[in-house]
This record gives C-alpha cells, sequence and structure tokens, in this order.
C-alpha cells in the first residue's frame, strides 16, 4: 500500500503535480509506456490519492490486454486495498484500435471492479466515443461513467464524484462542452446538468434518477420495470427535486427517459398515472416529453393523453426531446398553442363529430379492468354507438383472455406444486440416506476395528478356518463402509452441504501419489501404468482431498475393468475453452479393457447404475463412484465424460477442471 508520505516523497522526486487539482501526481518509472506485444503501451500515475490515470497507445489485441490487465490489477491493489475506493481516468487520444474480444475482455473487467466509483473517458476519438456510448447502453455498471473532452474537465469531474455528491453540484456545474453521462445521449454542447446522489432510486428491478437541464427541465432516466413502490418512492423524489430547484416550480417542463425501460403492468400505470395528476397539481409543469419509449409504452402514453391535465409530446431521442421543449418554449413566449409533437397530433374533436366516439373507445379501454376477471366497469354502451360492435369484440377478447390466463395460472400452480413435493421428497431422501448413513457407519466401525484387532493376533492365535472366515468379515465391513461413505459423500452433495476446501495442489505429487495407492494392486494384475504430465503449470487451486478421490476412483475403475497384461495411461494436459481467457486441465484416465457400449456412456454416471446391471455380473460394485465423481468434478466447475469405441476396445475417462482464483 502507498500512503500519502509515500507520494509526496515520490512528488518531490519528479516534481509533479495536477495542474487543475494542485494534488501530487506519482508516476513510478515502472509504471511508464509499459509494453505489452505490438505497438499496445499504457502509463499509470496516481492524482492525490485516489484518482488512477490510464493512458492507453497503440493497438490492442486480446492477449495484450490480459497482460496489461494483470499490472493493472497489481497497481490497483497496492494502491487502493479494500475497501478504499477510486475514479479512474482513461485517455484514449492515441489509442488506434481493439479487437472485439479485447473490447468485450475490457468490460468485463471494469465491471467486476469493486472498488470503482467512476470511470471518465477522455481525448476519444470518434470512433471510440461511439464504442463506450454503445457499452454504456448494453452494460449495466454500478459506477458513474462519462465522456469528456480534456484532462481539466475529467480531474473536475473525478473531484466531484470523490467529494461524495455523486456527480456536479450547483455551484460546480460543468458548462461549454458538458460532461457526457454514458447512457443518455447528451448532443447539446451548451447544455447545463444539476445532479445530486440524493435524486436517484435505485431497487433489484429498476433504476431511476433525476437531474436538472438549464435551469428549467426536469429530466427523469427509467432503466428496468417500474412497480407500485417504486412509482410511490420515485415521486418523492421527484418533490425532492422541484423543492431544491425552487425558482424552476411553475415554469419548467419535464423529460422522461423511456430508452432502457422494459415496461409497466396495468395495475402500475394507473397508479402512475394518478400519481402524475397529484404531482401536476401541486407542482405544475408546462409539458412533459416522453422520448426512448417503445411502440407498447408509446400505447398506453397516448391512451392516457385524454385523461390527464398536462400536455403530452413523444419523442424519438433525448435531442428530439430536447427540441421539443425549445420550440414550446418559444410558442408559450409568442403566447401560442402548441401540440406536443414535431409533426401535429390529430385533434380529437373534428367538425364530423368522430372525436367523441373516440373519447369514448379510449375511455372504454382505459376502464376496462385488465388485471381482474370480467368485462369493463364504466356504463353500458348504446347499442346505437358506432363503436358498439367494437366494445363488444373487445369484451369479448377481455374474456378469452381471462379464460387464458386461468388456465396459464392453475398449469403453473400444478408445476409449482409438483416442484415443491419433488424437493421435499429429494430432501427427504438426501437426509435420511445421510441419517442412516451415520447410524450404520458407527457400529459398522466397531465391527471392523475389532476384526482387525483379533486376526492381527491380539488375543491368541487363530485356526486357519478362524483366519479364513476372519478375513471375509473384515473385507465385506471394508466394502459395506465404502458404500456407506460414497451414499454419504453423494447425498451431501444433493443437499447442498458440500463445499469446496480450496488450497494449492501441485500437480506432479498429486498424480505420484494418486499412482502408488493402485501401484500395487496394478502390478499384481501386470498392468502397465503410463504417465504423461506437463511442467506447467506446476500448482493450481482445487480441494485437494476431492480431487485426490476424483483420480482414485476412475483409476480404480481402470484397474478393475482391464484385463491382466493391459495398459492404462493417465494425461495431463492444458485445456483452452471457447475464449481465450478460459484456462484449465485435462485429466485423462484411459484403459484397454473391456469398454463400453454408447448407449451406456452417460448412464454409467447416474447413481446405482452400472453398464452391467445384471445380478450375477462379473463385476461387482456400488455403481455410486462415478456418480459422486460427476458431482465433484462439477462442485469445482467443471465437467467429466466417458469415451469408448465399443465393447473390448478399451475406455478413456475425461475431466477439466477450470483454473481459478483460490
Amino acid at each position: 500500500m502507498i500512503k500519502g508520505d509515500d507520494i509526496k516523497k515520490y512528488s518531490r522526486e519528479l516534481n509533479d503535480r495536477c495542474p487543475v487539482t494542485g494534488w501530487p501526481v506519482l508516476r513510478k518509472p515502472e509504471w511508464a509506456e509499459v509494453g505489452f506485444g505490438g505497438s499496445y503501451r499504457v502509463t499509470f500515475s496516481l492524482i492525490g490519492e485516489h484518482i488512477l490515470l490510464v493512458e492507453t497507445s497503440g493497438q490492442v489485441t486480446l492477449q495484450d490486454l490480459e497482460q496489461g490487465l494483470l499490472l493493472d490489477t497489481r497497481i490497483k491493489e497496492a494502491l487502493f486495498p479494500n475497501p478504499r475506493s477510486y475514479v479512474r481516468l482513461e485517455h484514449w487520444s492515441k489509442l488506434q484500435g481493439t479487437s472485439r474480444a479485447a473490447r468485450d475482455f475490457y468490460i468485463r473487467y471494469i465491471r467486476n471492479d469493486q472498488r470503482l466509483l467512476g470511470l471518465i473517458f477522455y481525448g476519444l476519438p470518434t470512433i471510440f466515443k461511439m464504442a463506450v456510448k454503445i457499452a454504456g447502453r448494453t452494460n449495466i455498471f454500478q459506477f458513474k461513467m462519462a465522456v469528456v473532452d480534456g484532462y481539466d474537465q475529467a480531474v473536475i469531474l473525478a473531484e466531484n464524484l470523490l467529494s461524495g455528491v455523486g456527480a456536479v453540484s450547483e455551484p460546480d456545474v460543468l458548462r461549454g462542452p458538458a460532461a457526457l453521462m454514458v447512457g443518455e445521449p447528451r448532443e447539446e454542447a451548451s447544455c447545463r446538468v444539476v445532479a445530486r446522489e440524493e435524486w436517484s432510486l435505485q431497487t433489484e428491478d429498476c433504476s431511476i434518477r433525476f437531474e436538472v437541464i438549464n435551469g428549467n427541465i426536469l429530466h427523469g432516466i427509467t432503466s428496468g420495470s417500474l412497480r407500485d413502490r417504486e412509482i410511490v418512492e420515485s415521486f418523492k423524489i421527484r418533490e425532492k427535486v422541484v423543492q431544491a430547484m425552487e425558482p424552476m416550480a411553475g415554469s419548467y417542463y419535464y423529460l422522461a427517459g423511456l430508452s432502457r425501460s422494459q415496461g409497466i403492468s396495468t395495475k402500475a400505470r394507473k397508479l402512475y398515472i394518478s400519481s402524475f395528476r397529484k404531482f401536476y397539481r401541486k407542482y405544475p409543469f408546462r409539458l412533459i416529453v416522453f422520448y426512448g419509449a417503445n411502440k407498447f409504452l408509446r400505447a398506453g402514453i397516448n391512451l392516457s393523453r385524454p385523461f390527464v391535465p398536462f400536455k403530452i409530446a413523444v419523442a424519438e431521442d433525448f435531442s428530439q426531446g430536447l427540441n421539443l421543449i425549445e420550440k414550446s418554449n418559444l410558442f408559450d413566449r409568442q403566447e401560442s398553442d402548441y401540440r406536443g409533437a414535431e409533426k401535429p397530433v390529430p385533434e380529437l374533436d373534428s367538425p364530423e363529430g368522430s372525436g367523441q366516439h373516440v373519447r369514448d373507445l379510449l375511455q372504454f379501454l382505459n376502464e376496462m379492468d385488465w388485471v381482474g376477471e370480467g368485462n369493463n366497469k364504466g356504463p353500458v354502451r348504446d347499442p346505437s354507438h358506432p363503436f358498439a360492435p367494437v366494445f363488444e369484440a373487445i369484451e369479448l377478447l377481455k374474456w378469452e383472455f381471462d379464460d387464458l390466463l386461468r388456465e396459464q395460472q392453475r398449469v403453473q400452480d400444478e408445476l409449482q406444486q409438483a416442484k415443491e413435493e419433488a424437493e421435499k421428497t429429494n430432501q427427504a431422501k438426501s437426509d435420511f440416506l445421510a441419517n442412516m448413513s451415520h447410524e450404520l457407519r458407527t457400529p459398522l466401525n466397531h465391527i471392523i476395528g475389532f476384526t482387525e484387532l483379533v486376526v492381527d493376533r491380539n488375543f491368541g492365535e487363530l485356526s486357519p478356518k478362524q483366519e479364513e472366515f476372519l478375513n471375509d468379515v473384515l473385507q465385506s465391513g471394508r466394502h459395506l463402509l465404502a458404500l456407506i461413505n460414497e451414499i454419504l459423500d453423494l447425498s451431501k452433495v444433493e443437499a447442498g452441504k458440500m463445499d469446496l476446501i480450496l488450497s494449492t495442489v501441485f500437480l506432479r505429487p498429486l498424480m505420484d501419489n494418486s499412482l502408488i495407492m493402485l501401484k500395487e494392486k496394478a502390478l499384481k494384475n501386470r498392468l502397465k501404468l503410463m504417465t504423461e504430465i506437463p511442467d506447467q503449470p506446476e500448482s493450481f487451486p482445487a480441494d485437494e482431498r476431492k480431487l485426490k478421490q476424483i483420480l482414485y476412483n476412475l483409476l480404480s475403475n481402470a484397474v478393475k475393468f482391464t484385463p491382466p497384461g493391459g495398459t492404462i495411461q493417465v494425461r495431463v494436459s492444458p485445456e483452452n475453452g471457447a475464449s481465450k481467457g478460459d484456462k484449465g486441465l485435462r485429466f485423462s484416465v484411459i484403459d484397454s479393457g473391456i469398454g463400453l457400449e454408447a448407449r451406456d456412456l452417460e448412464r454409467i454416471f447416474r447413481p446405482f447404475e452400472q453398464a452391467d446391471n445384471s445380478a450375477n455380473r462379473k463385476f461387482q460394485g456400488t455403481g455410486l463412484g462415478l456418480a459422486l465423481t460427476r458431482k465433484m468434478v462439477e462442485l469445482h466447475g467443471g465437467k467429466i465424460w466417458a469415451a469408448s469405441e465399443g465393447e473390448g476396445k478399451g475406455c478413456a475417462f475425461h475431466f477439466v477442471l477450470p483454473i481459478f482464483e483460490a
């Protein structure tokens, strides 16, 4: 960890300070122009104690980026130990390009950074500005993300984030080329934005944040699905915003961003409209403009138009929304009527009187109880009404819709009940097996222990017949104990009570020890053991006890099912996944034994299943070893499978373990 005194020391040596804040800047020689293959170069600097400046140049590939981010991680761990947070500045003016795989890897890396308060880009060429905007719209980040033009603006914004405000406060609002908060486009360079941390709401299903643009536009951005609780809380926040910007009240506009909204239920929509009516009566605005709404949200907005006391307009995006507000503002100053869109919305009241009929239809749709069963709660329609057939058709559709929902709900209830009963049955089975295994293992250990004492002649000599019978008892007891242990382990896995205990496992000693346990039996059966083990990696994180059991089970099977004079090969090799970032180890146990039919390759991994399930089968066993082996491999996040060309042609068992951080 680099402390404040160290920073001052290095700053004095380098005589370097931030020209904007005056804070010391730490640039260690080993952080400057570090190359990672090709033209890719990175320079790291620490501004003050909480701002990391990363300057990138050249062409970036995935392999180069992986190496660069390893250094990035080491520097962050030294500078910002948990729970210390920081703001990251990315200077990309000399960045020539990145591969798609490198970009995706960088996004995953940044998204998983728990220390990051904010990510601010500056000096971006146009193509990279577009890439950052797209990344902001298609990914959910838990930190602030912004694009600015120059270093000065980046440092000022970082300073504001670190101050705990969460964005720029009123006295320090950015002007000129304003900060562009990624995810909501701000193409107007003259925008003045005021935002505060308490003007936002974050829940599991949605997020809502508010800000004030140019002193008279209340801007709200909604992401996710709105529910009743979020609607109530969001209107409380709206009141806080208007109260904080008191001169704005009564002469302001409302801009609502819905480009990342996932919709709203009928019940919640009614609460939303009702809450807006109350809010408008208390804090009237001149116009509300919705932008970025999909076709379903647009339909809901248009359906609500006749039943709200304020003007509504719909825009395609943020920029068009601002343009509509600017036009409305101009019309208001000229005391003109504003019709709410660049393409005027058709008047509902036409000379032919069809406007009233449209109102009747909209009212009918709005009064329909779409949440509960039954038809609309409004007055009975006059049969002579021009839209009477439409009303009847809608009621019929509603009836059929209710019937469909009832059937769907019945099926869902049955599925849920079956699922709960299956889970209870499975849990009861696992609990029973675990309890019974413990009850059986205790007396069995006594039987084995006392039998061993007698066989070892601790209580006197034995006749040959006595020794033979006692050895049979001892062998059967050990076999039964192995079965009970496997049942116990399997029930633990199924009950979710078996955990990984990770440690550093050294590959070569692991393999040597696994082979030693079966070497004597292999020699007795005249089996040839061959191994192929790579030099790298020397070690990796895993649960060593479980890994030994996996290898022992597979090797025991190979010895059991390989005739005398056969061979058993054990191989270990690196395994790469679908992307270059996925790395692992493949273990293979290959024998020249009796082989397997294609139909048995998957079945043998099921509990109590064997290739030969007949009562007089030649090879005895519990049928639990491979089932337990698969569970332990999957517990590591790996996979296991068998391969064979058929009966008498040997068999190969492969399993892959990912290499992850311990």
